[in-house]
């Protein structure tokens, strides 16, 4: 398995007091996963009673939305707590991919009113 992963972003530090500071940041990044297989179906042509595992290879950006917060005990100890939502998007087409999987068929009869 291969992981390629990178991001950007930009970071503003909102100093709250000689020992509390939040660094709000905003970026972009995209992550890649590729299992290093041979001639992998997608995942929604594989049979329920398959027993190779079906797992796509992954392509995706996202958005990265997060904040930092970091409390000086002493000038030369911190503790810092982050969190960051990382929406995504541009899910990968290629072959073998998450998103080069067919759409699903419409089965069954449609509802009919009286």
């Amino acid at each position: 398995m291969t992981e390629r992963r990178w991001s950007i972003d930009v970071r503003y530090a909102l100093p709250l007091g000689e020992r509390f500071l939040l660094v709000p940041l905003v970026g972009y990044g995209h992550s890649g996963y590729d299992l290093a297989r041979g001639a992998q179906p997608p995942p929604s042509t594989c049979m329920a009673t398959s027993t190779q595992v079906c797992l796509p290879d992954v392509q995706l950006s996202h958005v990265t939305l997060g904040l930092d917060a970091r409390f000086a005990f002493t000038p030369s100890l911190a503790a810092s707590l982050a969190a960051a939502y990382l929406p995504g998007f541009g899910l990968g087409r290629g072959t073998g991919q998450l998103a080069s999987s067919r759409t699903p068929a419409r089965r069954g009869s449609p509802a009919r009113w009286p």
